[in-house]
């Protein structure tokens, strides 16, 4: 975000990810089949470019979290 308020993207380098990744399916009637899965990522900027933020190498990366879904 910059000092006036508008929001600001910017590609500040290279990134490095990796992490763990679960898919189930479960065919609980003839008529409902349950699907499950979760994901834990790890990512941090690996090779950051020269901008006006303070990134550098090694810095996380965040991401927002996933809520559960129901869909009929």
């Amino acid at each position: 975000m910059l000092s006036c308020g508008y929001p600001y993207n910017t590609n500040v380098g290279d990134a490095k990810t990796y992490g763990p990744e679960l898919e189930m399916a479960a065919k609980v009637t003839d008529a409902i089949t349950v699907d499950l899965s979760a994901a834990y990522t790890q990512a941090y900027i690996s090779a950051a470019k020269e901008t006006r933020t303070s990134i550098s190498d090694g810095t996380r990366v965040t991401a927002s979290r996933s809520t559960p879904a129901i869909w009929p």
